[in-house]
């Protein structure tokens, strides 16, 4: 049983990630197709070099809402082995989002949605990344 829900959690978590929030937000706002544009990437800068910062910002914290509710889902799921459950869950999230089935594998990088699932783990450790982030 707890194999089976480990399997269950990572294929949720993959899904989760899988959502293409800057694909989405990019063809309703412009009707084109964002990997074809820019860096190719859905995530947060090229949304914001083809629709505004205001956009961008919002997918950073989709994205990064991907992940953390893939961490947070974990412990309901998986009660057994907690950790590695919220572990396993973060790090589907981050390959949805960079390989989404329901835009043919090609997604973002992750960042923002492996801070969600960094700062849902560790919350010290994601705010001393996000700084960091900002720095450089």
């Amino acid at each position: 049983m707890i194999v089976l829900s480990f399997v269950g959690l990572i294929i949720l978590g993959y899904l989760i990630g899988s959502i293409p929030v800057g694909f989405i937000l990019v063809k309703l706002a412009r009707g084109i197709d964002i990997r074809e544009h820019g860096s190719g990437s859905i995530g947060m800068t090229n949304v914001m070099r083809l629709v505004g910062v205001k956009a961008g910002v919002f997918v950073f914290f989709a994205d990064m809402a991907k992940g953390a509710a893939a961490v947070a889902l974990a412990y309901p799921i998986v009660t057994a082995y907690p950790h590695w459950a919220e572990v396993a869950g973060g790090i589907a999230a981050i390959v949805g989002h960079s390989w989404p089935i329901y835009i043919g594998f090609r997604g973002g990088r992750g960042i923002a949605t492996g801070f969600g699932a960094v700062l849902v783990l560790c919350w010290p450790v994601g705010l001393i990344a996000f700084v960091v982030f900002l720095l450089v």
